[in-house]
């Protein structure tokens, strides 16, 4: 996976095998706030599990900080996803006890 970045206000990530689409994710700047937030992060079922998640989070983080200047990342995960909750955890996201809707959000300092 070896992703470009387009911009420094917002960029979509994609990470192929073998041709064909396995991931997504996409970031944008909230100014003046300091934080970018994640949208859309989503990895098909036959690569759950194959660390693609992990990379993908990764590249998103880089951008985040170095490319888009952002000290906080944050996202919204829906209510009951354990399987996403455990991921952005381990990914070093925690809940900040905001919710809208079904969904609760995380955040993840970049410091």
């Amino acid at each position: 996976m070896d992703p470009e970045v387009r911009g420094a206000e917002e960029s979509m990530f994609v990470a192929a095998s073998d041709g064909g689409f396995v991931a997504k994710a996409t970031c944008f700047t909230e100014p003046p706030s300091g934080s970018a937030q994640v949208v859309g992060f989503y990895v098909t079922p036959r690569f759950r599990g194959s660390g693609v998640a992990g990379d993908l989070m990764a590249v998103v983080k880089r951008w985040a900080r170095e490319e888009a200047g952002a000290d906080r990342l944050r996202l919204f995960v829906v209510r009951g996803n354990e399987r996403a909750t455990a991921f952005y955890r381990r990914a070093g996201f925690t809940a900040t006890g905001v919710t809208r809707d079904d969904e609760d959000e995380m955040a993840h300092d970049l410091r």
